[in-house]
C-alpha cells in the first residue's frame, strides 16, 4: 500500500510537472509572437553549431562514430535552423524580462543547482564543479537559473492575467 502510495504520488508530480512545463512553452511561445526582434545571425549561427556539436556529442556517447555514419549535415543544419531561431530569441526576451524585474539568482543557489546536478548525472560534486568551471559552466547555470526565474514570472503574471 506505502508503495502503491508512493507510485501514485511520482505519478501525479510528474503530470503536474510536465503541465506546468507545457503551460510554460504556451505563455514563452506567445510572448516570442508578441515581441518580435531581428536576432543577430551570429547568435543563431553560434546555437546552430551548439547543436549540432551536441548532436555529435551523444553519438559519441551511445558508441557511434559520426564520421562513419551516412549523414546529410547540410540538412541536419537546416532542420536545426527554426529552433535554433527560436531559442536564441528565447534567451534574449528572457534575458530582457530578468534586466527589468531585476531577477537573480545568489551563489548559493547556484551552488545547490550544482549539488543536484551532480547528483542527477552520478557524479562527484567536486570533480562536477571543477569541470564545469574549467569551461565557463558556472557561469551558464546561472544564466539558465534566471532565465528559469524570469520564464516562471511571466508564466505567473500570464495566469493572473487569464484568471481576471
Amino acid at each position: 500500500a506505502a508503495l502503491r502510495a508512493r507510485v501514485r504520488e511520482d505519478l501525479v508530480a510528474r503530470k503536474k510537472q510536465e503541465v506546468d512545463q507545457q503551460v510554460s512553452q504556451a505563455v514563452l511561445d506567445k510572448a516570442l509572437i508578441e515581441n518580435p526582434v531581428v536576432l543577430p545571425e551570429v547568435l543563431v549561427e553560434q546555437e546552430i553549431r551548439h547543436r549540432l556539436e551536441d548532436m555529435v556529442r551523444r553519438m559519441y556517447m551511445q558508441g557511434v562514430d559520426p564520421e562513419k555514419v551516412e549523414l546529410d549535415w547540410k540538412q541536419l543544419r537546416e532542420q536545426q535552423e527554426e529552433p535554433a531561431r527560436k531559442s536564441v530569441h528565447a534567451r534574449m526576451l528572457l534575458d530582457s524580462i530578468a534586466k527589468l524585474e531585476e531577477v537573480e539568482v545568489t551563489p548559493k543557489e547556484v551552488e545547490e543547482r550544482m549539488r543536484h546536478d551532480a547528483q542527477s548525472m552520478g557524479q562527484k560534486y567536486d570533480e562536477f564543479k571543477k569541470r564545469l568551471k574549467e569551461q565557463g559552466g558556472t557561469e551558464v547555470v546561472r544564466s539558465q537559473m534566471v532565465r528559469e526565474r524570469s520564464l516562471d514570472l511571466l508564466t505567473a503574471v500570464a495566469n493572473i492575467q487569464n484568471e481576471e
